[in-house]
């Protein structure tokens, strides 16, 4: 039985970082499919987190997205639960790390806990992360990718692109590390080698760290060109989005 655990960023600032728990429903119903019992778990702490292993049975794994939990409540949650494998998945690559800089000094305290002891274990769902970490510090790191679930049942939203308008979208908050200016670019080009109309989609009303002027730069990007159009989406829940 497998525990999917993130922070529920929505307990404490009343915004959600659902990224994280999209990401972990989509996995959970992958395991799911596969016959691997999972859960998916919102978490406001280590303690909360304890409570929630004390209450349920045969809990076997622990993931922890992202490096969030301080390294003392990390290593007590290891002790007092000997037979539960823990991960705690960084779930970026190592450029995006520079934005979190206590991120990084829980990544390296938690190579620390993995070298003391059996069942913990620092893991990314990037190979080139994990890659990195073994090269650079000498340490194991699991991958552990992200799994999407992908349902056979189901119709398509909308028929396969044939000539009228290209849509392509680039979702979620905009930030520089994100990368959105070269999404951007990467849509121009397509549309233009298919000579096709484009609408490029955004998402709107998250600028953060910088983001307004990554926005702003995106503006003059296809400023002026008569064959995009440059739509901005407001911030959605996962099933409106």
């Amino acid at each position: 039985k497998i525990i999917l655990a993130y922070k529920n960023f929505a307990a404490n600032k009343n915004i959600s970082h659902i990224g994280l728990g999209v990401a972990a429903m989509n996995t959970q119903k992958s395991l799911i499919a596969a016959g691997i019992p999972a859960l998916v778990w919102p978490i406001i702490s280590a303690a909360d987190l304890r409570a929630r292993l004390l209450a349920v049975t045969d809990v076997t794994h622990v993931i922890i997205s992202a490096p969030w939990i301080p390294t003392l409540q990390m290593q007590g949650l290891v002790n007092d639960f000997p037979y539960v494998d823990f991960a705690m998945v960084c779930h970026s690559n190592v450029g995006f790390l520079q934005a979190d800089a206590s991120g990084v000094r829980l990544l390296r305290e938690g190579m620390e806990i993995e070298r003391s002891v059996h069942n913990f274990h620092v893991a990314g769902n990037s190979r080139v992360l994990c890659d990195f970490l073994t090269s650079a510090y000498g340490v194991p790191c699991a991958f552990l990718p992200n799994l999407y679930y992908l349902d056979g049942t189901t119709d398509a939203h909308r028929p396969l692109w044939n000539c009228g308008a290209l849509r392509i979208g680039a979702y979620g908050a905009t930030r520089p590390l994100k990368n959105f200016m070269t999404a951007a670019g990467a849509a121009i080009d397509i549309a233009r080698n298919l000579r096709a109309d484009l609408e490029l989609w955004f998402s709107s009303e998250r600028t953060e760290g910088g983001g307004e002027i990554v926005l702003n730069a995106i503006r003059q990007l296809v400023a002026g060109l008569p064959h995009v159009k440059l739509i901005l989406n407001g911030w959605q829940t996962w099933p409106q989005f």
